[in-house]
């Protein structure tokens, strides 16, 4: 029997590409086998390690060559990307899945069993019926709302719609013949959901490890209601008291309050956060340029529309005093001799924050 340290299989629908290594730097073997050759092909090797991609039907190989005593790993396909090598084919993917499963860090999806895979196809045929379910039902409102019939949001509104349709005189008999159709399939959906979900709660009974994750749950969701009553009551009370706040409280007017604050705030010079406060930092200056912006609004507020008009990117620009003069003045001066016709002369600030020279004429 042929012997190697590990081989790796890139499943395909008809055929396999198998890549093995005998030793640690030798060459490897690569082989196309066909499907129905597989199982065959490793019969005649001794029980190795089988490394395979984790996509479709590799949990059934992979239970097919444990049943013959190899021990088989599956492999995320992304973490065997970073192995595949340049002109990607099924030769180079099965290189790709050898060298990756021979990493020590390699992370690997466990196998599953044929009754796990059932339970699998349970939930997701369960999946697969709601997904038709909704669709069928989106199609019935777009078909009736073409004729004026229109209830509610959800699924419970269903019924009321088909009695809608049903009761209208003016709805053509085709239309009604469609209804009763898509009735019919509806109907049948919600059978076929009920029957799966009976399933499904008979394989979590039967299945310890699933009744042991149950009950693991209830226990903590037990303790979270009981268990530190006085932490968890506190939790309540305070909880409680923010949803009361919430539902009864107006927004428009708590915006409106928190606005008056923040200007009243302001206006004594006082920070605008607690956070501030505790960093002893004024408004000016807390928070970046965040804070300073929103002072440059209050500002504006303050001074009327026509500054907010004027002052939109911030006083020292449009918002500010002429710098030049007034026009005359501007006209009086020679275009290329605008700036050697002023000289900077320092006046007071108009404030803190502004820091703006004026200039004004003099001589040369």
């Amino acid at each position: 029997m042929k012997k190697f340290i590990r081989t790796a299989v890139d499943l395909g629908k008809n055929y396999f590409q198998f890549h093995g290594l005998a030793g640690e730097g030798g060459a490897p073997v690569s082989r196309k086998l066909k499907r129905s050759k597989v199982l065959e092909f490793y019969a005649q090797i001794e029980p190795c390690r089988v490394g395979m991609e984790a996509c479709g039907s590799a949990h059934h190989w992979a239970r097919e060559l444990i049943a013959m005593g190899h021990e088989v790993v599956l492999i995320p396909p992304a973490y065997i990307k970073p192995y595949v090598k340049r002109g990607k084919n099924d030769a180079v993917d099965a290189a790709a899945i050898c060298e990756a499963m021979a990493r020590p860090d390699m992370r690997f999806v466990p196998v599953k069993s044929a009754d796990d895979q059932a339970v699998l196809m349970l939930h997701k045929s369960r999946e697969l019926l709601i997904k038709q379910r909704t669709m069928s039902v989106n199609a019935l409102r777009g078909h009736l709302a073409e004729f004026g019939l229109v209830v509610a949001k959800g699924i419970g509104r269903v019924d009321e719609l088909l009695a809608l349709a049903q009761a209208d005189a003016r709805l053509p008999q085709i239309a009604k013949a469609t209804v009763t159709e898509l009735a019919q399939h509806l109907e049948g959906l919600d059978q076929s959901i009920d029957a799966i979900d009976d399933d499904i709660a008979r394989a979590h009974r039967k299945n310890p490890k699933s009744c042991l994750i149950d009950q693991g749950a209830r226990h903590r969701h037990s303790d979270r209601l009981g268990g530190g009553r006085q932490r968890s009551r506190s939790g309540r009370v305070q909880i409680g008291a923010r949803l009361r706040g919430l539902a009864g409280a107006d927004p428009q007017a708590t915006f409106q309050w928190r606005q008056g604050e923040t200007r009243r705030h302001y206006q004594a010079g006082q920070p605008l956060h607690t956070q501030d406060a505790r960093r002893r930092c004024n408004l000016g200056i807390a928070r970046g340029w965040q804070a300073q912006r929103r002072s440059r609004r209050l500002d504006q507020r303050a001074a009327g529309p026509k500054a907010r008009t004027a002052g939109g990117r911030g006083t020292g620009q449009q918002a500010g005093q002429d710098l030049l003069g007034d026009h005359d003045n501007r006209r009086k001066l020679p275009h290329r001799d605008v700036r050697q016709g002023m000289s900077p002369v320092p006046v007071a600030l108009r404030g803190i924050q502004g820091g703006v020279r004026r200039f004004e004429f003099g001589k040369r």
